[in-house]
């Protein structure tokens, strides 16, 4: 008998197939043919996607790790291929929706020949399962998931293509957008897997998954804001502007006339403003000042003009030709925005006794006359401030050029930075002299606001304030996006604060309660009236909950800035394609 135990079974099955077809018996030979080979196992076409044969069948199953990455990467490759076929994806949709609305194939032609007509390349666009199939031909069915874990893989896996999609936020928003919407697809879609309702139920499962990242962040930043309000908010916090409440924070103008219902608030307000005064006070010099009293701007004026008396005591200025050009400059500008016969004598006088002083002197003014004429100088510039602004600006002006005078004849580096120091606190507390002795009840009581800061500063200088220059500046515009007073009456929002939001509500609910409480003691009337009370209050409670630390840290955190929970152009594409997978979607493959 031969002997065939060294035939492999391919080879027992071809013998098999050539036998004569009269005997039925294998036409083989009485000696092996070949000598037997050890086997080599050779993948068969589509190994590698995942295909079903033999081989597969015979072989192990693949670990969960295996099968997870292998279903990931399959879902990666179907979500590319989905946003590849997504134009013809939709042209079939719009199919279907035209046949379920009873038109018909003649009538669904036409119309696909008109849309041929004016956009050749959206008629004939490619299905994501036309993709699909021209590259299983080539490699063969793709891999389907073996396990649980592997089928919410490969579902995750077909929305990360979709973070190229614009919309959505940033990488990392998108990639929890993406991951959020195929793990609720893919959830809702084995909840009710085999249902005709499943591939709805994946579309909306990928939405409300799409969404649960931005949920989850609106739970941890219940007020995000913009970045440029936070930069707002940044420049006063490092001013050591701290006493800034989650309505100033967030801009949210519901809590903020919120929070003013609270008992506290009064007393934050004031120390608001007292550390933004206390800020625009240090740029003058004046340290550890809350307020911009009279006392307090007498005695910074004292201070300053010290230090210049220093400065002139240990110096003289040459008076030198820059000093003549400036000086001209000067009384040119001050002509050409001035008619002749309104124009202030002091201005060329002023300029014409320092002509004199300087032929009189060898060109040299001594330090002492220096200081005499700079503080006559000072003095009726300020006094022309609000009445002559062009005369002011004039006299500021020829004061300016002698201070630049006087630093071009220093020979010390010290006398140099003193009196450099000197001028900019000078300058500095003319605007705060300006905002200082303002019109309204914070200026009496010598608190500087946002908004007076910011008009005395451009006052001073409009241009450079536009330009974001100067001491001032940065504090004025953070101080006025950021600590601006909401109005006063006319809103919706202000008007329901003033009843108490809902006070009444919560007047009745507490009534009724009380009223239940004091029946059970015997007092029905009693509980009534201290449930009612109870109810009143608790709004302004809530209020003054919300001003506290722990609540204000909380409602004012940017954790999450960007938290939304709508659904974003990413998930309403993504979902689109999800009618379009081969697992139960309503076009099929």
């Amino acid at each position: 008998m031969t002997d065939f135990s060294h035939f492999s079974t391919e080879e027992l099955l071809q013998m098999y197939r050539n036998a004569p077809a009269d005997t039925g018996a294998p036409a083989v030979p009485e000696t092996p043919l070949t000598p037997a080979m050890p086997a080599i196992a050779t993948p068969p076409i589509g190994a590698l996607s995942g295909s079903t044969d033999v081989s597969r069948e015979t072989s192990p199953a693949p670990g969960l790790a295996t099968d997870i990455a292998k279903s990931a990467g399959i879902g990666a490759a179907k979500g590319a291929i989905g946003l590849g076929g997504m134009i013809g994806d939709l042209g079939q949709l719009i199919k279907s929706g035209l046949q379920g609305a009873g038109l018909s194939d003649e009538q669904i032609g036409r119309v696909h020949q008109l849309v041929a007509g004016l956009y050749p390349g959206l008629a004939n666009a490619p299905t994501s399962a036309d993709i699909q199939g021209a590259i299983e031909s080539k490699t063969g069915k793709f891999y389907q998931p073996q396990t649980t874990p592997g089928q919410y893989a490969q579902m995750v896996g077909e929305f990360l293509p979709g973070m190229a999609v614009p919309g959505g936020g940033g990488l990392v928003r998108r990639g929890l957008t993406a991951l959020g919407a195929g793990l609720g697809s893919e959830a809702a879609g084995q909840a009710i897997e085999g249902s005709p309702l499943e591939p709805y139920a994946r579309v909306a499962g990928a939405v409300a998954g799409g969404m649960a990242p931005g949920m989850a962040g609106r739970v941890l930043t219940p007020l995000p804001t913009n970045p440029e309000r936070l930069a707002q908010v940044r420049t006063l916090q490092g001013e050591g502007v701290t006493a800034l409440t989650p309505g100033d924070i967030t801009g949210n103008k519901r809590l903020q006339y919120f929070e003013q219902t609270g008992s506290k608030y009064p007393d934050i307000a004031t120390q608001k403003a007292e550390q933004f005064t206390g800020a625009a006070l240090q740029r003058a010099g004046i340290q550890g000042e809350p307020r911009a009293t009279a006392p307090v701007i007498d005695a910074a004026f004292d201070r300053i003009g010290n230090k210049f008396d220093t400065v002139a005591s240990r110096n003289s200025v040459t008076l030198d030709t820059n000093l003549g050009n400036e000086l001209n400059s000067v009384s040119q500008e001050y002509k050409k925005l001035v008619p002749t016969s309104q124009q202030r004598p002091i201005v060329d006088g002023v300029i014409k006794d320092i002509g004199d002083i300087a032929a009189a002197n060898n060109g040299i003014l001594a330090g002492d006359a220096y200081m005499a004429m700079r503080s006559r100088l000072d003095k009726a510039a300020r006094g022309f401030i609000n009445s002559d602004p062009q005369a002011s600006d004039a006299l500021f002006g020829i004061r300016n050029a002698l201070d630049d005078a006087m630093a071009r004849s220093m020979t010390n580096p010290d006398d140099r930075k003193l009196l450099r120091e000197a001028r900019r606190e000078y300058k500095n507390m003319i605007v705060l002299e300006r905002a200082a002795t303002g019109p309204g009840s914070d200026a009496a009581m010598g608190l500087i606001s946002p908004s007076v800061l910011r008009n005395a500063t451009v006052a001073q200088n409009r241009r450079a304030y536009g330009r974001g220059q100067g001491d001032f500046a940065d504090l004025a515009r953070a101080g006025e996006a950021i600590m601006k007073p909401l109005p006063t009456s006319g809103t919706a929002e202000r008007l329901q604060a003033q009843r108490g939001g809902h006070t009444g509500l919560a007047s009745l609910i507490g009534s009724g309660v009380g009223y239940a409480a004091g029946t059970a003691l015997g007092h029905p009337m009693v509980g009534s009236m201290i449930g009612a009370a109870a109810g009143a209050a608790a709004p302004r409670t809530l209020a003054n909950v919300a001003l506290s630390s722990p609540a204000n840290r909380y409602l004012s955190n940017q954790v999450f800035p960007n938290a939304a929970i709508r659904p974003t152009s990413l998930q309403g594409l993504l979902a689109l394609e999800q009618l379009n997978q081969g697992q139960g979607g309503i076009l099929g493959r």
